[in-house]
């Protein structure tokens, strides 16, 4: 036969969203209809998809994206190498707007992205069973993908953010390795991201490059000790000169160096102390938004 497996498969999803306050209120609702086929044979693997965006708020909207996906075992259960091409809707409420940039307008409504396509390509890797490793390249093109900029409407709450949105050209490459031993594991994660924007002049407060080294040893049963670092590139805010027009400020990047040390007596009850930026940086990663120095944490945590 053509195919030594094959699969249909039928994603349904539904996503809706109301924000309400003292002055408006703001719902929008997205329903996904991802309709797969996926045939598998030797060492390939083969996915066809339609998805299918219906978008519902003040007015009604259809997006269709095809998906195309190809994986090949380059080496049997170790490495993998796979390509292709997706999109869709990405919905941002409040509360994801916040998870990333903390000190945004509590008026922020809902932002529907359009991921028209993304190009894709990876390569996976397993060694021993210890290492896993991925690199990833992809082109995007996204239309209303969220930006963050200071309110200038209101002189007492200026450094507050406002979202507004741009059409956007994404070249992203992304590298991934980690270790997972017995008593020790360490993980790096980084991404170098290339923003074409169609009418801002940067993609705001949008790094190029961002990193992450994350690492954690039990030095007996009940003590763990843990460290993350955190670095980032350069960066643009918008702000305005005294004739109101607009000034691309540059925000430089840091390294944020932070070390936990965790004690375990029993079970789900823990005593932490924290030791945050260590290297003592003055920095802004969101302007007009200082950095704390060198700080420190104890306390305890405990769950039921």
């Amino acid at each position: 036969t053509f195919a030594e497996h094959q699969f249909f498969g039928l994603h349904i999803a539904v996503d809706h969203n109301k924000l309400k306050d003292s002055i408006q209120t703001n719902s929008a609702t997205i329903l996904e209809l991802f309709p797969t086929y996926r045939f598998k044979f030797d060492e390939y693997l083969i996915t066809f998809g339609l998805k299918t965006n219906f978008k519902f708020d003040s007015i009604s909207h259809l997006y269709i994206y095809p998906f195309v996906e190809a994986r090949v075992q380059l080496v049997p259960d170790r490495i993998t190498a796979s390509a292709g091409i997706s999109g869709g809707l990405t919905r941002s409420n409040f509360n994801a707007l916040r998870q990333t940039n903390p000190f945004i307008s509590s008026l922020t409504g809902v932002v529907t992205s359009n991921e028209r396509f993304n190009i894709f390509a990876s390569l996976k890797g397993n060694i021993a069973q210890l290492i896993d490793l991925e690199a990833r390249f992809e082109s995007k093109t996204i239309d209303n993908m969220p930006l963050f900029v200071n309110d200038r409407l209101y002189n007492s709450h200026q450094s507050r953010f406002d979202v507004i949105t741009d059409d956007i050209n994404l070249l992203r490459l992304l590298f991934s390795a980690r270790y997972t031993g017995k008593s020790f594991h360490i993980g790096l994660q980084g991404n170098w991201n290339n923003y074409s924007t169609k009418t801002e002049q940067y993609a705001w407060n949008c790094p190029a490059i961002e990193a992450q080294l994350e690492a954690g040893v039990s030095i007996t049963k009940k003590w763990t000790l843990n460290t993350e670092i955190f670095t980032w590139g350069d960066s643009y805010a918008k702000t305005w000169n005294f004739s109101n027009l607009p000034v691309a400020k540059k925000i430089k990047g840091a390294t944020d160096f932070n070390i936990g040390l965790n004690y375990n007596p029993v079970s789900k009850f823990t005593v932490f102390l924290n030791l945050n930026n260590i290297l003592d940086q003055k920095y802004e990663r969101w302007n007009l938004y200082p950095s704390f120095g060198f700080n420190a944490m104890a306390g305890v945590s405990f769950a039921f």
